[in-house]
């Protein structure tokens, strides 16, 4: 359906080039020197022959849709900053960003307020997202890149100050992150 779709573009937009008369040259009041004539491209011999179909530019409706959709949350490898003052942290500065390599939830993505584990130079070590890049509600305030807090197995954090604003959300699970919500300087 698509290659006949395609074909009869073709052959119409063939039949619209030669109803058009384009000039075989320039006029000389628009160029710079006189001396040497500019011809526009031949659209004769690129619309010829075997070279029809070669050489046809397929508008944005006869290409196949993209397949691969945008993200909206984090996934494996994604790479963080991290927002506290814990030594392990600070050593992320000078070395290779902590990234993520595991869930501790069924479904394999994580949203701001999740606890993953993330790979911190050789370690690995618990965290909780406390920002990301995009958003899935627009109440929810976007960073400009995705941020964690370290924290030990009983989440409480290793550092004793937070660099940053923390979302609102996480108050809501206040539980759970008492002890991050406790050293956490402002919120958004």
């Amino acid at each position: 359906m698509a290659a006949t779709r395609l074909l009869n573009f073709c052959k119409n937009f063939t039949r619209s080039l030669s109803a058009v008369r384009l000039p075989k040259a320039v006029p000389e009041q628009f160029l710079f020197s006189s001396q040497t004539p500019v011809h526009q491209p031949s659209f004769q011999r690129l619309f010829s022959g075997s070279c029809l179909y070669s050489r046809i530019v397929i508008p944005q409706h006869f290409r196949q849709p993209c397949t691969v959709t945008q993200q909206r949350h984090i996934t494996l490898l994604t790479t963080f900053n991290v927002v506290d003052n814990s030594a392990l942290g600070q050593r992320t500065k000078r070395n290779r960003k902590p990234y993520l390599i595991g869930f501790y939830r069924k479904r394999k993505t994580a949203d701001i307020g999740d606890v993953i584990r993330v790979a911190v130079g050789g370690k690995t070590n618990k965290a909780i997202v406390v920002g990301t890049r995009k958003t899935k509600h627009h109440t929810v305030p976007r960073y400009d890149n995705n941020n964690i807090v370290l924290v030990d197995d009983n989440l409480a954090p290793l550092g004793t100050r937070i660099k940053g604003p923390i979302p609102s959300i996480i108050r809501r699970r206040q539980a759970k992150y008492s002890k991050v919500l406790a050293i956490a300087s402002r919120f958004i």
